[in-house]
């Protein structure tokens, strides 16, 4: 996507609702409303936005419910976002944040 065609409206409406969930602690749902927005392929910095929240909403349903797996499963979704941009900052908190913090 051209950096000056802006935000698709589809993906608009799926970060819009993903905040909403984040918001109100329904982390499970948001990732769910994550994998429908990554399927709409978007682009840098929308990508990185939508791995950010999908990655810091499965390590908050694994730190809930002690699970190991989906802490990793998050760690993954930060490391590609900043496979994508190494100046990732929410990106390198994240990963920060499962490796040094918990």
């Amino acid at each position: 996507m051209p950096e000056d065609e802006g935000l698709r409206p589809e993906l608009a409406m799926y970060i819009k609702r993903i905040g909403d969930m984040r918001d109100i602690n329904k982390h499970g749902r948001a990732v769910q409303l994550c994998d429908k927005a990554l399927a709409h392929e978007p682009q840098p910095p929308m990508l990185n936005v939508i791995l950010n929240f999908k990655g810091d909403s499965l390590y908050r349903v694994g730190r809930k419910t002690r699970d190991e797996t989906l802490i990793q499963e998050a760690r993954k979704y930060f490391i590609e976002s900043l496979e994508i941009d190494p100046h990732d900052h929410n990106a390198r908190k994240g990963l920060e944040t499962i490796d040094f913090m918990r």
